[in-house]
Order: C-alpha cells, then structure tokens, then sequence
C-alpha cells in the first residue's frame, strides 16, 4: 500500500512542477550571452566553446540563468514588428533575428541590423538570421542559457558583422545571411580567416545538362560541396562509391565541407570553362580539345603592322601552335 501511495505522489508531483523538470534536462549546447559585450558564446557539453557571434541586447535585458521553451518560425515583438527564428529564453525575453516590419523577408529594418554588437533591443537578443537560425535549428527546447555582464576579455571573439550599406536599394531590405533562395545577397555573408568569401548561385552545365549549384570564391578558387559535386562529378565517374581524397583542399563554413573546384577538375581529368555565373565542365577523354570550338580572337592581340589579309604558310603554323598554347594557358589560370 505504501509503495502505491510513493508511486501516486511521484506521480502528481511530476504533473504539478513539469517546469522544474523540464528545466533540468541536459541538451547538446549550453549558451553565454555577454550583455555588455553583445556576443553570444555556444559550448558544448564538455565546455569547449563551439560558436560566437555578435548580438544586440538592451536596458532590460535580464541576468541569470534560464532554459529555452517555445520556438517560433516567425514572432511578432514588441513595437509591432516581427522577428524571424524566435526561441524564447525567459518569459517575453527571446533569442530573435533583427526585426522586419512584416513577416516578408525583404522588410529587414536594415538601421537596426547595422546595430548588432551594440545595444539596441527592448530586452530581448537580437542575432543575424543565420545565427537565429542556428540556435533555433539547433539547441533543443531545455537548453541552458546564462546571460550575464562583464568586460573581461572573451575566450573567443566573433567576426565583425557585416554593415548593409543603406542606399542599397536593391538589398537593404533582406538580412545578409538569410539562406532564403530568393536573398539578393546570394548568402554572401561567410567568413574564412577574417577574410569575407562571396556565395553565388551557378550554373554547371555537363553533357548539355545544367545543374544548381552554390558555390564561393575565396582566394580566387571556386569551392563547392560534396552535394554539388555529386550532381556532376559522381554521375559521370566510373565508379558510384568514389570518394573524395584526403589530397582535395577543403574547407568548412557552418559545419559544411566544400571543396576546392579545381582539384576534383583536374583528379576527374575534366576540363572547365566560365561564362559569368555559367560553368562549363567537359570530359577530356569524351570531348577532346578541339580548337575550332574555343573563341578566342578577342584574346589573340595582334602585333604591331600585322596584315589580315596574308599569312603565309610559316606563319600559319606558328599561330596555330601560339592558338593551341594560349588556349591551354587560359584553362590554367581561369578563375576557380
């Protein structure tokens, strides 16, 4: 009888106070926000920090710990606007993208989000979407949150953000790091070694099919993912388990590996050409380099009193061997 009564009392107390429980559960991440710094710190559960990135927080912001509850995809905020990737910290206090003045995209109050790493909310913590996001897709509902003020040096610092140039008609409107395919930034906002890379949408055409894909330039080579490569390189190799090998350059921007286009070119023994956002990808041993199908008179710079109209046979097959030669030096260098 004893044991039914301790059961039953269990029982009411986990119904009474599920807050106190749930509050206790151990997620993936913990998270710091420094509100005198205006940057939020992402540890993992052994401590070791994850993330950083830059926030705007306000006079009221609370501190103390907390645990994140309610998400919302869109939110409307005090001030009759809207925020984007809600997660809510503590009664009305909520990690939140920069606010829009509808729940469209293109309505970014662009002022407020050159304010990130400054004070600026009513109290709640103001991120760029990409960040919002990221908590958002990515801390579970119980995740720890201390909010807190100090000076002390940080154990690591987040990128400066971006600034939106406000006369920017055309992209002002649209958060910089919104991965929306519709952004007219094209997510350009990523950062490798304090160095911004420029995202773009392109075009990989092979075997006269075309193909989506987004890639970046850094360092003036084009790096895609393995998503992307898989698309081309994987349908037309020999082989459907070809692996991608260790001698490839790689390097990884939110958790996502991309590879360096020129070295799986050349690994595949494929041949490349560009044409603005358009990437032409030829199989050398399919298509062979033929000259005729290269047009190149516009690089071909003609010497000082050069006749159009004579050539004579020397001549011509010295220029056929200089055609050829800079040809192949225009795929060596071209831009990827």
């Amino acid at each position: 009888m004893k044991k039914v009564i301790v059961i039953i009392l269990l029982y009411m107390i986990s119904y009474i106070y599920p807050i106190l429980v749930y509050a206790e559960e151990k997620t993936g991440y913990y998270i710091e926000v420094n509100i005198t710094q205006n940057i939020v710190s992402i540890y993992d559960q052994n401590g070791v920090i994850q993330k950083t990135f830059y926030c705007s927080t306000g006079g009221v912001t609370p501190t103390g710990t907390y645990y994140t509850s309610d998400k919302y995809p869109w939110r409307m905020l005090f001030g009759n606007v809207y925020g984007q990737y809600a997660t809510r910290i503590h009664s009305n206090i909520l990690f939140h993208s920069v606010p829009y003045s509808h729940t469209d995209k293109s309505s970014l109050k662009y002022e407020e989000y050159n304010k990130l790493g400054q004070k600026a909310s009513s109290g709640c913590i103001r991120l760029a979407v990409k960040d919002a996001k990221w908590i958002y897709d990515n801390c579970d509902s119980g995740t720890k949150v201390y909010l807190y003020k100090s000076s002390e040096p940080l154990e690591s610092l987040p990128k400066p953000p971006f600034k939106i140039d406000v006369n920017d008609l055309e992209k002002r409107g649209w958060d910089p790091t919104d991965p929306d395919l519709n952004n007219p930034w094209k997510k350009i906002v990523q950062w490798i070694d304090d160095t911004p890379v420029f995202f773009k949408e392109m075009i990989i055409t092979y075997h006269n099919e075309n193909y989506d894909c987004d890639g970046f330039i850094y360092e003036d080579r084009t790096y895609l993912c393995r998503d992307d490569i898989n698309k081309i390189f994987y349908k037309y190799a020999n082989s459907e388990s070809q692996t991608i090998s260790e001698d490839i350059v790689s390097v990884s921007l939110d958790d996502i590996v991309y590879y360096r286009l020129r070295d799986i070119i050349d690994e595949n023994n494929l041949l490349i050409e560009w044409n603005d956002n358009k990437m032409i990808i030829r199989n050398y041993e399919i298509m062979p380099y033929e000259q005729e199908e290269y047009e190149l008179e516009e690089s071909i710079e003609k010497q000082p009193n050069q006749e159009d109209d004579f050539v004579n046979e020397e001549d011509d097959k010295q220029n056929n061997f200089n055609l050829e030669s800079n040809m192949l030096d225009k795929i060596d260098i071209i831009r990827n």
